[in-house]
C-alpha cells in the first residue's frame, strides 16, 4: 500500500499484521509498516536489466538469446502438442556496402528499416528478433509450408520496394525458410535455415529458399 510522506508525496509501503490473543480470543493486532521503497527501485532495476538482456538496443527487437529461449518453448510445444512452426533466417544483402559506401548511421538506418518493416509482417503470436550484424530471424508459431512461404515472400517484396528519402539506396533481403520437425533441437533448425539463406545468397540474392 502507499502512505503519504509528511512532505507531501507517497512512499511504497509493506504492513504485516500480528494478532493478539487472550484465553483464545484476538483482542487487537499490531500493524508493522516498513518503507519498501528501496525493494521497489531494486525490483524496478532487475526488470530494466532483464529487458536490456532480451532486447537489441538499436532496433528494439528482441535479441538472440530471446530467439533461442522462444524457439525451446515453441519446440517444446511441437513435441508434446504437435504445434508446428517454421523459422525463417534473413540476411541483408551486400550490407557491408552500405556501411562502406554511405557510413555506419546509414547502415544503422537500414537495420532498422528491415527491422520494423519484417516485423511488422509477423502475428502477435510470432517472434521477430535480431541474431546480430544484419541477420534476423523469424519464428512463425502454427504454420505449415504455404504459410511460411506468403510471409516470406511479402517480407522479400516489401523490404525491395522500400524507398530511402533523398537517396539511391536499393535495400534487398535474402531468406531461408524452414518447417519444424521431430528430430530438430533449437542449434539444428537455426543450422538447417542459415544453410537455406546462403543458398539464397548463392542463387544471387533477394531470393526465398524453402526447404
Amino acid at each position: 500500500m502507499f502512505l503519504r510522506h509528511k512532505n507531501g508525496h507517497r512512499i511504497p509501503v509493506s504492513v504485516r499484521a500480528i494478532s493478539l490473543f487472550e484465553d483464545g480470543k484476538v483482542v487487537g493486532a499490531v500493524e508493522l509498516f516498513v518503507d519498501s521503497t528501496q525493494r521497489q527501485e531494486e525490483m524496478k532495476k532487475v526488470e530494466k536489466y532483464k529487458t536490456l538482456a532480451l532486447k537489441d538496443q538499436l532496433t528494439g527487437l528482441p535479441n538472440r538469446r530471446y530467439i533461442e529461449s522462444f524457439l525451446e518453448s515453441k519446440l517444446s510445444e511441437f513435441m508434446s502438442f504437435q504445434i508446428p512452426f517454421g523459422v525463417l533466417c534473413i540476411d541483408v544483402d551486400d550490407f557491408k556496402n552500405f556501411n562502406d559506401t554511405y557510413g555506419h548511421d546509414i547502415g544503422d538506418e537500414v537495420l532498422k528499416m528491415v527491422a520494423s518493416t519484417c516485423s511488422g509482417l509477423t502475428r502477435s503470436t510470432d517472434s521477430f528478433g535480431r541474431l546480430g550484424g544484419d541477420e534476423f530471424v523469424a519464428v512463425l508459431t502454427g504454420s505449415n509450408e504455404a504459410n511460411i512461404r506468403i510471409i516470406s515472400e511479402s517480407m522479400r517484396k516489401t523490404v525491395a520496394e522500400y524507398e530511402f528519402p533523398d537517396t539511391e539506396i536499393h535495400v534487398s533481403i535474402s531468406i531461408g525458410s524452414t518447417l519444424v520437425n521431430n528430430e530438430d533441437s533449437v542449434t539444428g533448425i537455426l543450422k538447417r535455415a542459415d544453410s537455406l539463406l546462403y543458398q539464397s545468397k548463392r542463387l544471387g540474392r533477394n531470393i526465398v529458399t524453402n526447404g
